[in-house]
């Protein structure tokens, strides 16, 4: 998210850092006074074709995650896939444009973090597809007044880039049901993505769950498609933010929410965080590389976590594995919870098989 700005504003970010360490953090709506305007026109509306492999990090497959899952939870690897799984990766880029160029698409943290920390967990049951697309510049979510056309346009090109990704995944996968699974500007584009085809049934029957974690996804976001309310729901959503608590949450919209990946209930009641199948850590955001196996942990925490206002809260000493805390602990919303996820997925998936 803010790889590419801290690597040339130090002494910013090592403020933000400082303040981190003292027990502070930001809203996603303060984050954007640190991220610079971008000064490069917005660039054409060029099409990718995703019907290229190479445009994508993996493509079912084809550059398959499943040889990033952690020993220790190789057991749930079903040998045969029988789903698919359609992944948008956070923001990663603040550069000088509203939108990379073309040989910027592809970014270095996507592959040696986020599809690792992220996606693979879902490499388990599925064929995981993760399209390179024209994310927006991070300033675009920073509601500055002057600039709200040229932001929309930004995100208009990520989104196009994203629909034209997913209408080639529906071809690859006409058979199969599926996942979406994003996170922070992913899931917005999500969000977007089921607004526009949720009155399609055979979207909503072939959709298993999407998971939309970390953004201001609401309890009734959607018209046709609901928040899954237990372990096995399909043909829902899934949201929460991850909250130290006692620290500034990172969304603070009304009305947000949150279901408990422990006890996948959204009753609001604390579960013991030992009864968890197992979180990955990772040091930085901006450094981090899980590509060597001996880099990808699973580690068991001890306190609990509990839903609460819309925001899921952990109430943890063992955090410090947890270390980049600047913005709450929105870039571990999927990584604490990773064994958790990708059991989850297979049960969801297992539910929807059932039906078939």
């Amino acid at each position: 998210m803010y790889q590419e700005f801290c690597k040339n504003n130090v002494s910013i970010c090592s403020v933000i850092f400082v303040l981190a360490f003292l027990g502070l953090s930001f809203s996603s709506k303060s984050f954007g006074q640190f991220i610079p305007r971008p000064t490069s026109p917005i660039q054409s509306s060029t099409k990718i074709d995703y019907r290229e492999p190479a445009n994508w990090y993996s493509f079912g497959k084809i550059n398959s995650l499943e040889k990033y899952v952690p020993t220790i939870l190789a057991e749930f690897i079903e040998p045969s896939k029988q789903g698919a799984m359609f992944y948008l990766h956070s923001t990663t880029y603040t550069g000088e444009n509203w939108n990379p160029k073309k040989q910027d698409v592809s970014q270095p943290i996507v592959e040696n973090l986020l599809l690792i920390n992220q996606a693979s967990a879902f490499s388990a049951c599925c064929d995981v597809y993760a399209p390179h697309y024209r994310q927006a510049n991070r300033y675009a979510f920073s509601n500055a007044p002057s600039d709200g056309e040229k932001q929309l346009q930004a995100i208009n090109l990520a989104y196009s880039d994203v629909k034209d990704a997913f209408e080639v995944f529906l071809e690859e996968n006409l058979d199969r049901g599926f996942f979406l699974v994003g996170h922070s500007q992913g899931t917005h584009l999500l969000r977007r993505l089921i607004y526009e085809y949720e009155s399609d049934k055979k979207f909503r029957e072939g959709l298993i769950a999407a998971y939309l974690l970390g953004f201001n996804i609401k309890s009734q976001q959607f018209r046709l498609i609901e928040s899954c309310k237990v372990f096995n729901d399909n043909n829902c959503y899934i949201s929460w933010n991850a909250t130290i608590q006692g620290r500034r949450p990172f969304f603070e919209d009304d009305d947000l929410d949150c279901i408990n990946p422990i006890s996948w209930s959204k009753d609001g009641n604390q579960v013991p965080l030992k009864e968890m199948l197992g979180a990955m850590p990772f040091g930085s955001f901006e450094v981090s590389n899980l590509t060597k196996e001996h880099d990808r942990k699973i580690i068991k925490l001890t306190g609990a976590v509990a839903c609460k206002n819309g925001n899921l809260i952990i109430k943890s000493d063992d955090l410090k594995f947890f270390p980049d805390k600047a913005f709450n602990l929105h870039a571990y919303d999927y990584g604490l919870f990773y064994g958790d996820i990708m059991k989850n997925a297979l049960d969801r998936l297992g539910a929807f098989k059932k039906r078939d």
